[in-house]
Parts: structure tokens; C-alpha cells; sequence
């Protein structure tokens, strides 16, 4: 569902309007009256004049011709009044432009054009309700008509039925004042009538003719009451002296105000998107500024280093970072000897030369040049011979042809020493130093996030182009608009929603507070649930007004949640999707480019009815199913979306076509991928510059860089499409004059740095790398925070009520011992008191390390503990039992004991069958984290494998349900074995 909505945003990419149903559009003008009319889907839109003549009495409905009648071209520009019946609109139009050479027609509507007659069985076929006539509007009965048969004779009947018809009064009163005869019983005197409609008509085109056909003609249809009031004053063909009629457009603007509406949110869109898809940096570059002023380090530390920070391995090993600044020399390192005699300069310290001018014969040395001063030493360091005065390092190893290491990357080493105060800091936190000290928050939630590729720019644009012909030939809008609509809850729930409550809610008090941060459902709280909840009703009654009505963009609630909906996903694609170079952002508005060009101005040489593909898709256009739907709105034919919601919508203010203007999500989408990029390689140059001493052209102001210029650039190209949209009256691809003005653009204001930026962007990558670096010593931090908390609580609480002194708590590490692959200590020999293998007891459950009775003959003695940090036993009713040396009483009885299955995790006894699972699920830990510090997404990790089994410890003589803390450390003992093996 999420790919296919990414396709159907970029499919909905053009911009224009689109006018109501039976709207009138022109103004018929004779004998010094006018008329509102509607002009023909077919035919010219020119406006015309000339003489009314009326159609010959050979073929008064023009359904005759066929081609071969001998042509009768008038002298004068006429005007051909036709009545409605026998054959198309269409077919009326080509012959009287044929016949007579016309430069228009007006098609009136009559009552005997609403029957037909069969003549095989010699009945009359009566009006269509609904189409024709309406009851609700007014009915009654008439008598002893002249009809069915015989069939309906327009001279003795339209005056009876205009003039003589008398119907019962209704809620809606019979506009038109005119009756049908609806049906009839043979035989039968009584005639029930009802009121006729008598309305503009949509006239569609002939599909057995061709557009070329009828092109300088233009056709107007007349009501039946316009046609009684022309019709007298035209003559016949040839006579002369008819009236004069003019065929005018109704005057309208191309210009509205609603346009400048679409601009501002389209503008809102793209660059609050992009500003919010570079947050992150902006976020971070403010975190580690507060962290470093809380534990007292400059911002840019890259220029010093201080004496607490330890220098990493990796470093040690860069010689373009460890020469560049005064006290970075390696260990050892001879202050005399240049690069070459670095490592000369390490043995002497050692006292293997106590002579400068002695030489050193090392194995490892590779062979000097031609000519040098090793050159001759070669011989001997082969030979095996030593030089007098000279020693000879047997232990190191012989040449081995070793790739050179390739020194770290200035930019990389500038990386390095921003992040080593906060490397310094982990350090701090591991060794118990630093437990209150200031820790940024980690993300509450994963990022929606993903970078765009070659690939997505060709699976979009091929998608995009299927999607859009499947929607031309069947018009699925209704799934596409659910579809949407629920994608729509996410965003909106996540932009509008979740911000009001995070205001509003800590007004309400602490008691609402503390409800609505409890779980409710699949790991959601009561704040989650609530906003995606409030969310999905809101995308629920718009699916169902969009279904449910006729033409639902007229109403206000739903084009204002229509555009609500297309901002808040246009801001979460532009912030999640990202680009990382030049060339894909060209490569796809280049792409986008030619797709509407040809979607647009192509397409309708291939189409049958010489429609635009895009034009037709995502706009809307009468049809003649229209005319019913105007009469019946809440029909079930007519209710339902006709167009793409994925646009932005405004209505036309003081327009009689009762329009709207539109915006496609494409046209903000696609440009904002690379308006977003322009952002956030501003804000990561703000951050490396901030942070570290890369030699980059930070923008200062907020005017310079790259956004702002790419901005501009973007409402520019948007109002050039307005522009020709409102001197032409046609729809236009907007990204025609989005794509061409935001690259121009980019490649004159970048074209210093266009290179570097072309493949891929050296200034954002370097930024998610500090990020990434520091990020994941703040994880660090907050779990070894999290651990020596738990650890001094639990000190604290097993002496309590023993009488040690608060100032004993802290438990200090015996004499003897030995380091595990954790860095944890562990006793050797018969005084190791803790559980399991090679376990520590400073963490145990329950234990008191300073219990000199629990060291007597291996005994243990569980000592009851009173604080309140106590964690409840898994059994009921068990009771602590405290035993002395003097053989004292239990204070308690004891419960039934816990069964250890097979499946079970013993945590102080490895040989149960059940920690085969926990070894396994470390091995899997370790080959997918590699070499990671044990952390807490190494800890879900495990869990997750052993997902429903027990851990159970040993308390005295029971098993007992394990405690979240001895379950960890059980699960980072498992690992670290698992990595050292």
C-alpha cells in the first residue's frame, strides 16, 4: 500500500481547473435579447455571428444527409436552427456545415423529441423518467389525446401540452410549465402527465465521426423555451432577412485569487518539508552542544586535546592526524626522528640502540631504495649476520608484501576528535566515574527514512505511467481514494494531532498525564492511540462524504480536508525520502520532465477522442451523465469522487463556473526531494562547522546557502506555470517549468561545489557519521547509567538491616581476582562466592559480599532484605528465610518448589539443557552486531530468540523466577562468551 501511494503522488502532477456540470458557458445574442447557453463538447469555441435560417423542410432534423447531396453554400455567415431528434448532435453539425457552410448551430430541444415510435408494433415509446420528465415536480391526467397511437404529432400536441396541461402542486413546483404524457393503457382514455425538465444539455461528440469534421462549426443547445423565442425570427434557407445572432463566451477571468491561495500552499509544503527534513541535523548540532557545556568542553574540540580523552587505536595509526597538532605524537615516539625513523625512534626509547649512529637491524624494514643508506645493511639483515655494535630483533616477524594502510581521510580524522570527548564520557560512565552527568535522549520512535536511488526514479516514473493509463480507460477513483485516505490517518495523526495533545494534555493535570502514558495496545500508549485514533475518524468521514455525495469538492469540509491531507504527506515524503547527490535529483526531474510532456501534449494523438491522459485524470469535465447527476445529485450513479485526490484544491472566488483550482502532489513532491537535499546539506555544513574544524563554507545567515536561492527558485517556476495557464485557459504540467527552473538554478548557485555534490554529498555524509558515532557513545552511556544505578541499589539494599554504615555500601573489589571478557571481576579459587561460572556475586540477588558467614565452608545464608527496591518472589505466599550460624529459626514456611524443565534458562547453572538456547542465541547476536559493546539492542535481540522461556536462579534449596537484572547480566555474560570464542 505504501509503494502504491508513493506512485499515485507522482502520477497526480499537473496543474489546472476544472468548471460544474451544466453550467452554461456561452451567450446566444439575438434580436437584442440574450440568452445563457451550453456549447457542444465538439465543434469550434470561436465566437461567431451571422443570419438565422431555419433547417429546409426536405430534412428539417438534418438526419438525411450522407455525403453525397449536392452542397448549397450560403452567401452570407448563418447560423442554422435545427430541432433536436432522429440522430446525434454531432451528425447535425457536420451536415449543415457541409450543406450549407454555416459558421454555427443551434440545436433547440422540443417536446416531440422526447417520443419515439415503434412501428412494428405500432406503439408510441414515451419519455424516460428522470432524463425527461420529473413527477415529484408536478403530475396529473389528461384525456382523449390523440396519441398511441398515433404517434406524437408535434402541431396538435405541444400547444395542448404547453399551454392546456394542469398538474397538482407539489414541494418542488414545475419550473418549466410543461407536461409529457408518461405512458399509457391501450384502450384507455387517461393519459398520466408529468413536468417536463427543460434544462442546458451536455451535446457529446459522434464516435462514428471525426473531430476534424465539425471543427469550424460551433453548436449551441437550446431549451425548448430559448427555441420558442428564436425560432420565429429566423427564415428559411436562401430568403433572407432573418434575424442577426452572435455566439459569444461567457466573460470570465483566467485569473483568480484561489491561484495565489494554491501557491501558498504549495510553497508551505516544499519548504516546510525540507526544513523539517533537515531537523535532525539542527537537533543534534544542539545536543552536543548542551553536552559538551555541561561537562565542560568547548564546542570545537577538534583543535585540542585534552589530557582525560584517550586516544584511540585507529588513531595512533594516522600520521597525517597524529603530525598535524603539537602533542599528538604516538607512545615512544622519538621527538628527533622524522616519519621514516619512527619506528628507529620507538626501539631506542626502548634501549635497544643506545646510539644514535648505530644502526638497527630490524626484519620487519622493509627494503630501502636504490642507493640509500639501508641499502647496504640488506646483505646483512639476509644473511642472518650481525653488525658489530648493532642488535638484532629476532622476534619480529619476517617481510611479509602488506598492503599499505591507507592513512584516515583529514575529514575523517576531524570526525574522530569531535566525537572524542563524548568517546571520553563513555569511558567515564563504563568505570563508574561519571553516573550523573548530562545524557541527551535517544529517539523515541525509528525514523521513517530512506534515500532515493536510480531505481526508484525508474519503478516510480514506469509505475506512475501505468497507473495513470489503467485510471484513464477504467477509472477506479473510489479504491484510489480509500486507499489514500487511510494513508493520509498516519500524517495526519503524526503532524496535526500528536502536537495538540503534547499542548493541550499537561493543562488537564497530572492524573490525565499519567493515564494517557500507560500501554494500551501492541506497545502503543494512551497518546499514540488517541491521535492515530483521532487520525483515522477524521480520514473515516471523509471517505464517506467523499462516497456518498455528488461532486464532494464543492463542499467545504471536504476540499479543506483534502488539502489538510495532501500537505501532511507531501511534508512526511519529503522528510522521510532523502537524496544524497546531484545527479539522482537531475536524473529524476529530468525523468518527470518528458513524463508530463508526454502525458499532457502527446497523448491525445493516440487517444480516440483526442483527450489529454493527465488533463482527464486528474481533472473532471462534463459528460452528459453529468445532466442527470445535476438534476439527482444523491442518485446512486452520481455519488462518489470523479477525479485523484492526491491535489491540492481551491474553489474559485466570484466565478460563474463554480470551479476549482489544482495543484498535483507530484508538482511539490518531486521538486521538494531536491529543495529538502539543499536544506540539509545547509544544516549539516552548520553542524560540521560548529563541531569540527573541516574546512567548509558555512552559511552564517539564514539567506545563504543553497535553500534559500532553491526556494525561490521553486516559486518562481510555479508562477511561470500560472502564468501561462492564465493567458492560455489550458492546464499545464507544472513541473515543465518547475524541473528546468530548480536545476538551472542548483548548477549556477552550487556550481563551485557541483562536483563534489554530483555523485554523492561528501558534507552529509560526514554529518550522519558524527551523528551515528555519538549517538550510539550516548547509548552506551545510558545503559551503563541504567547499570550502575541498578548495581548501587541493590549494594545498598542487601545490607540493609544488617547495621553496616551507609558508608560501607559500596562494595571494593578483593585483592585477588581475574578480569572476564566482560571487563566484570571475578575471585579466584575457593573465595569466589558468587553463582554460576566464573560469576561475580556484587550483583546477586539477595547476598550481602561482606557476609563473613557465607565465605565459612562454601556455605550461603539468604539475608532477608527490607528495602524497597525488593523485587517480588514468583511464588505465592513464599516468605524469606533467614538462618544464622547459631542455628537460629526460619522466619517462614516454605512454598512448593519450582520445576526446572528441559526448555528452562537456569541462570547460575549452565549445564541445564534449556542455556543451549541462550548460547545459540548469542552466536546469532554476535554474527548479526559483529564486534558491538553489549547494549540494549543486543539485549532485545536475545530476548526475542527466546521468546516464552523461564530464567530461573537457585535462592537457597528453590528455583525461583530470575529478576530483570540478573536476566540481563545472564544474557551479557552469554554474549561476551559468545564473541570471545
Amino acid at each position: 500500500m505504501k509503494y502504491c501511494k508513493h506512485v499515485l503522488v507522482i502520477a497526480a502532477s499537473c496543474f489546472s481547473h476544472f468548471t460544474l456540470a451544466s453550467t452554461p458557458n456561452v451567450i446566444v445574442s439575438v434580436g437584442g435579447n440574450e440568452y445563457l447557453a451550453k456549447r457542444g463538447l465538439f465543434g469550434s469555441k470561436e465566437e461567431v455571428g451571422g443570419e438565422l435560417v431555419l433547417a429546409p423542410a426536405s430534412d428539417p432534423l438534418l438526419c438525411n444527409y450522407n455525403g453525397t447531396q449536392t452542397a448549397s453554400p450560403l452567401s452570407a455567415a448563418s447560423i442554422l436552427l435545427v430541432p433536436r431528434g432522429d440522430c446525434s448532435f454531432e451528425q447535425k453539425a457536420h451536415a449543415a456545415r457541409q450543406l450549407y457552410g454555416v459558421v454555427g448551430v443551434f440545436i433547440y430541444d422540443t417536446l416531440s423529441a422526447r417520443y419515439g415510435w415503434d412501428a412494428e408494433n405500432e406503439r408510441v415509446n414515451f419519455p424516460r423518467a428522470q432524463w425527461d420528465y420529473e413527477c415529484a415536480n408536478g403530475f396529473g391526467t389528461m384525456k382523449n389525446l390523440a396519441l398511441d397511437p398515433p404517434k406524437y404529432n408535434s402541431t396538435e400536441l405541444d400547444s395542448v401540452l404547453s399551454q392546456g396541461c394542469t398538474l397538482q402542486a407539489t414541494r418542488s413546483p414545475c419550473e418549466s410549465n410543461l407536461c409529457v404524457v408518461t405512458s399509457h393503457t391501450k384502450n384507455d382514455t387517461d393519459y398520466p402527465v408529468c413536468c417536463a425538465w427543460d434544462l442546458p444539455m451536455t451535446m457529446g461528440g459522434d464516435d462514428s465521426l471525426n473531430d476534424d469534421m465539425t471543427k469550424d462549426v460551433v453548436a449551441v443547445f437550446l431549451t425548448i423555451r430559448q427555441g420558442k423565442e428564436i425560432v420565429p425570427l429566423a427564415t428559411a434557407v436562401g430568403a433572407g432577412g432573418g434575424a442577426v445572432g452572435t455566439i459569444t463566451a461567457r466573460p470570465r477571468s483566467n485569473f483568480n485569487i484561489s491561484f495565489l491561495f494554491i501557491w501558498l500552499m504549495a510553497m508551505f509544503a516544499t519548504l516546510f518539508g525540507a526544513w523539517n527534513g533537515a531537523k535532525e541535523y539542527r537537533d543534534f548540532s544542539e545536543k552536543l552542544a548542551e553536552y559538551k557545556a555541561q561537562h565542560g568542553t568547548p564546542t570545537n574540540l577538534s583543535g585540542a586535546r585534552d589530557a582525560i580523552f584517550d586516544v584511540s587505536a585507529d588513531e595512533i595509526d594516522r600520521d597525517d592526524e597524529l603530525t598535524s597538532e603539537p602533542g599528538n605524537e604516538p607512545p615512544f615516539r622519538d621527538e628527533t626522528s622524522d616519519s621514516k625513523g619512527g619506528v628507529l625512534g620507538w626501539a631506542k626509547k626502548f634501549g635497544r640502540g643506545n646510539k644514535q649512529d648505530e644502526p638497527l637491524s630490524l626484519r620487519s624494514i622493509p627494503p630501502a631504495r636504490k642507493g640509500s643508506k639501508t641499502e647496504t645493511e640488506e646483505p646483512q639483515i639476509k644473511s642472518g649476520k650481525q653488525a658489530e655494535g648493532s642488535w638484532a630483533l629476532h622476534s619480529i616477524p619476517p617481510d611479509k608484501k602488506r598492503k599499505k594502510k591507507k592513512s584516515a581521510a583529514p575529514d575523517e580524522s576531524a570526525i574522530d576528535a569531535a566525537t572524542r570527548d563524548v568517546t571520553a564520557q563513555t569511558r567515564a560512565q563504563s568505570s563508574g566515574e561519571d553516573i550523573d552527568g548530562f545524557i541527551p535522549e535517544g529517539e523515541s520512535a525509528g525514523k521513517m527514512e530512506a534515500e532515493l536511488t536510480q531505481w526508484h526514479i525508474f519503478g516510480f516514473v514506469a509505475s506512475a505511467s501505468i497507473m495513470l493509463m489503467l485510471l484513464f480507460y477504467f477509472r477506479f477513483y473510489p479504491f484510489i481514494f480509500v486507499v489514500y485516505a487511510l494513508g493520509c490517518a498516519g500524517a495526519v495523526s503524526y503532524l496535526i494531532f500528536s502536537p495538540i495533545l503534547v499542548k493541550v494534555v499537561p493543562k488537564l493535570g497530572d492524573e490525565v498525564i499519567t493515564e494517557l502514558n500507560k500501554e494500551v495496545c501492541c506497545r502503543q500508549n494512551g497518546f499514540d492511540v488517541t491521535s492515530q485514533l483521532a487520525g483515522f475518524v477524521w480520514s473515516g468521514i471523509w471517505i464517506w462524504y467523499g462516497l456518498s455525495h455528488y461532486q464532494p469538492l464543492t463542499n467545504w469540509f471536504f476540499w479543506i480536508t483534502q488539502d489538510a491531507f495532501g500537505i501532511t504527506v507531501s511534508i512526511m515524503f519529503i522528510g522521510a525520502l532523502k537524496l544524497y547527490s546531484i545527479k539522482i535529483a537531475t536524473w529524476f526531474l529530468v525523468a518527470v520532465f518528458f513524463y508530463d510532456i508526454f502525458f499532457v501534449f502527446i497523448t491525445p494523438y493516440f487517444t480516440s477522442n483526442g483527450q489529454s491522459v493527465m488533463l482527464a485524470v486528474v481533472g473532471d469535465s462534463d459528460t452528459p451523465i453529468d445532466d442527470f447527476c445535476f438534476k439527482y445529485p444523491d442518485d446512486g450513479e452520481c455519488t462518489g469522487i470523479t477525479s485523484l485526490p492526491m491535489i491540492l484544491t481551491f474553489p474559485h472566488i466570484n466565478d460563474w463556473t463554480g470551479g476549482s483550482a489544482i495543484l498535483g502532489l507530484g508538482d511539490i513532491l518531486l521538486p521538494g526531494f531536491l529543495v529538502s537535499f539543499t536544506a540539509r546539506v545547509d544544516e549539516a555544513k552548520r553542524l560540521l562547522g560548529r563541531h569540527t574544524t573541516i574546512d567548509l563554507q558555512v552559511p552564517a545567515k539564514w539567506y545563504q546557502g543553497y535553500f534559500f536561492p532553491l526556494s525561490v527558485a521553486y516559486g518562481i517556476g510555479l508562477l511561470i506555470t500560472f502564468s501561462v495557464l492564465w493567458s492560455t485557459g489550458q492546464g499545464q504540467p507544472a513541473l515543465l517549468y518547475l524541473s528546468p527552473t530548480c536545476l538551472i538554478t542548483i548548477f549556477i548557485v552550487g556550481r563551485k561545489e557541483i562536483k563534489e555534490m554530483w555523485n554523492d554529498s561528501r558534507t552529509l555524509r560526514l554529518a550522519d557519521k558524527l551523528m551515528k558515532k555519538c549517538e550510539k557513545n550516548w547509548a552506551r552511556q545510558r545503559m551503563q547509567r541504567l547499570i550502575a544505578k541498578k548495581r548501587k541499589e541493590r549494594a545498598g539494599g542487601g545490607n540493609a538491616g544488617q547495621g553496616v554504615p551507609p558508608e560501607q555500601n559500596q562494595i571494593e573489589r578483593p585483592s585477588g581476582g581475574r578480569k572476564s571478557n566482560a571487563g566484570r571481576y571475578q575471585p579466584d579459587g575457593n573465595n569466589a562466592t558468587g553463582r554460576g561460572r566464573g560469576r561475580d556475586n556484587l550483583g546477586g540477588r539477595g547476598r550481602n559480599p561482606r557476609n563473613p558467614a557465607g565465605r565459612e565452608g562454601g556455605g550461603r545464608r539468604p539475608v532477608q532484605r527490607q528495602n524497597a527496591g525488593t523485587r517480588r518472589r514468583h511464588s505465592r505466599g513464599r516468605k524469606a528465610e533467614s538462618e544464622g550460624n547459631d542455628g537460629g529459626k526460619a522466619a517462614g514456611s516454605q512454598s512448593d518448589c519450582i520445576e526446572v524443565g528441559k526448555n528452562d534458562i537456569c541462570v547460575d547453572n549452565d549445564s541445564n539443557p534449556g542455556n543451549k538456547a541462550l548460547r545459540r542465541a548469542a552466536e546469532k547476536s554476535v554474527d548479526t552486531f559483529g564486534v558491538d559493546d553489549f547494549g540494549p539492542e543486543v539485549y532485545k535481540d536475545i530476548k526475542k530468540q527466546l521468546k516464552g522461556k523461564r530464567f530461573l536462579i537457585r535462592d537457597g534449596s528453590q528455583w525461583r523466577q530470575a529478576g530483570k537484572i540478573e536476566i540481563r547480566d545472564a544474557v551479557e555474560r552469554a554474549f561476551n562468551e559468545a564473541k570471545g570464542s
